[in-house]
């Protein structure tokens, strides 16, 4: 127990870290990073945003997204989040606003530079 303690306790302080987590938006898509783990996610992949009440572990709303039809990566593990919680994908935090607020943020952001045909 002491070692899964110290686990977590060393996971908390990794996030306080400069750097750690952030949002990033820019014209093409958007980066979010957790623990330094940044992941890519480009406008024309994703079809909405909307807020997911609860995470998994039933603890605090955040931001989920769906992908578009045509985008295939993990076809399987997506369907299987979406059963869960009604989106394929989330953003792993609220980086200071409100879950209805980002989202709303997030839907501009792609309504005004999505490239999809």
């Amino acid at each position: 127990m002491i070692l899964v303690g110290g686990f977590g306790m060393l996971a908390g302080i990794l996030q306080l870290l400069p750097g750690a987590s952030y949002l990033r938006l820019d014209t093409t898509g958007f980066t979010y990073c957790a623990a330094f783990f940044p992941v890519r996610v480009e406008w024309s992949d994703v079809a909405g945003f909307g807020v997911v009440k609860k995470d998994a572990a039933h603890c605090y709303s955040t931001v989920g997204f769906n992908f578009v039809p045509a985008y295939t990566k993990n076809a399987a593990g997506r369907e299987l989040v979406k059963s869960v919680n009604g989106w394929e994908n989330a953003i792993p935090a609220k980086y200071g606003m409100q879950p209805d607020e980002l989202a709303e943020l997030m839907n501009e952001w792609l309504q005004r530079f999505n490239t999809r045909s």
